[in-house]
């Protein structure tokens, strides 16, 4: 029965292989333009892939079932993803993000503004693990004292993005930085070490670039009064002390002794909801606290009577809680489902194989790797799909050359994080526009001053040339991680006859 059932399945051709993947990136990208939900667009591409499949051979609950062994990878990274939505909506209801906002005001020197910009920028998204609520809230005032000092908009926001897209990166809390370890198979932390390769030596070019940027342009002395008025109104609003930083310095300490991630946030954002109850006003209630870690912080539930919040003081607050991770959440799982069906009946596979069959070299992998991830994002807009895609489609081919998982999760980063900010039509680009007020092209655009997006894929180049920090993998290593692949992929006869 099992052999008849497994002979029902054929392999898609290459004009099959390739006809279903324009198909289903055409889709993406059509109903982007009419700006239809990237989820819905997902689903679409989803119904696509399994006529395809049917075609093929498969059933629905051959299907389903790699569907199913496909999302439950995902399901410590959907945990994260809540909990970071119910730490960031805690730290600005105590009133800890708030206090970070104040000490970066503080921290921004006129003399190096814009390398204080980046470095600002970078210490808010380590902490919140999100390259947009950095750029919306130090990114923001940021780029308000750089109209008042009449600095380059320009470079400002370049600086203000490397910065973020730095944090976003290493920050165990991020979920690009959870989410491309989950894609690949290895773990956080060993993710987050081999990023240290590409983005250290990075960001210490990027701090001596922006550091020269801002000696060439002289004149700036002092900040104004004005540009003080967002911390002013945070200090009625909250009452800032410094020990409402035991939040983050409780999830550093954490991060330093590799505790679970999970637990580490779930530990961190409760203290940050019972520091707000103890610490603040009468309006900050216990029910309140649990509010803001749900359904998100809103600042005219706590401001007081009569006050009139400003509005970048509204945008920077009015965020977080677990209801807000819920785009990502389904974004991440109908990525995943698209993927699964491509992967067990062998289509991408047969897509990618005249780039597998290039990528007999680890240079050529790791080259290859970023080709796809550009074209992935350029085409769909978003980190999340490329990688899906590319994690799952390469990590056979670097296994093949011997690189490590962690290689190639760095990678996904390495390209797929950093270049988020070049496409005006995906969602980090317009974000990045819309907040800022900074194009990315033109003559005032902040696309050549970006250091993070270039160097990055170029220094991951450069180490697989020279063979440093590749993790490289022994005979027997190689030999298991293939073996797990086969078996991921539905491609040895035991898993065939298991799934008829």
């Amino acid at each position: 029965m099992s052999n008849n059932t497994s002979e029902k399945h054929r392999k898609p051709t290459s004009a099959e292989a390739y006809f279903c993947v324009i198909l289903v990136f055409g889709l993406v990208v059509g109903a982007m333009v009419l700006g239809v939900a990237v989820q819905a667009t997902m689903l679409l591409a989803s119904i696509v892939a399994v006529i395809f499949a049917i075609r093929l051979g498969y059933t629905w609950p051959e299907l389903e079932k790699a569907i199913a062994d496909k999302l439950g990878q995902l399901a410590p990274t959907v945990c994260i993803l809540w909990l970071i939505g119910m730490f960031l909506g805690a730290i600005l209801f105590s009133g800890t993000l708030p206090l970070l906002v104040v000490y970066g005001f503080k921290m921004i020197s006129p003399k190096f503004l814009y390398v204080s910009a980046l470095l600002v920028c970078s210490v808010l998204s380590i902490m919140t693990g999100s390259s947009w609520t950095s750029v919306s809230t130090g990114g923001i005032a940021c780029m308000t004292i750089c109209q008042m000092l009449g600095a380059n908009n320009a470079i400002m926001a370049a600086a203000v993005i490397s910065g973020a897209i730095f944090g976003d990166k290493i920050s165990p809390m991020s979920e690009t930085t959870n989410l491309a370890p989950a894609c690949v198979g290895n773990t956080l932390w060993s993710h987050i070490h081999a990023q240290l390769y590409t983005t250290v030596p990075a960001y210490v070019l990027a701090i001596i670039f922006y550091t020269v940027l801002g000696l060439r342009s002289g004149g700036i002395t002092e900040i104004p009064e004005s540009a003080t008025e967002i911390v002013s109104q945070l200090g009625e609003i909250y009452n800032l002390t410094p020990i409402l930083l035991i939040p983050v310095i409780l999830l550093l300490i954490l991060a330093v002794l590799q505790k679970p991630t999970i637990p580490s946030l779930l530990v961190s954002g409760v203290t940050a909801m019972l520091l707000g109850v103890f610490t603040q006003g009468d309006k900050f209630t216990l029910a309140a606290s649990t509010n803001a870690a749900i359904k998100g912080f809103t600042v005219a539930s706590i401001a007081p009577e009569g006050m009139e919040i400003l509005p970048n003081v509204s945008y920077l607050l009015n965020r977080g809680g677990m209801i807000a991770m819920a785009n990502v959440v389904m974004i991440c799982y109908t990525g995943f489902a698209l993927t699964a069906i491509l992967i067990r009946c062998g289509i991408l596979d047969k897509a990618v194989e005249p780039l597998m069959n290039f990528a007999n070299t680890r240079v050529k992998a790791v080259f290859t790797a970023e080709i796809a991830i550009f074209v992935v994002h350029a085409i769909a807009g978003i980190s999340y799909l490329s990688s899906v895609f590319v994690g799952s489609a390469w990590k056979k081919c670097y296994v093949k050359n011997k690189c490590g998982l962690p290689a190639l999760s760095r990678t996904l980063e390495d390209v797929g994080t950093t270049v988020s900010c070049l496409f005006p039509w995906g969602q980090s680009g317009a974000f990045y526009m819309a907040t800022l007020g900074v194009s990315i092209y033109g003559a005032n655009g902040f696309f050549k001053y970006l250091t993070l997006s270039y160097l990055c894929p170029l220094i991951a180049l450069l180490l697989a040339v020279f063979n440093i920090g590749m993790f490289n993998l022994t005979d027997e290593q190689q030999a298991e991680e293939m073996k797990k692949i086969e078996e991921e992929e539905g491609m040895q006869k035991s898993l065939a006859e298991l799934d008829a």
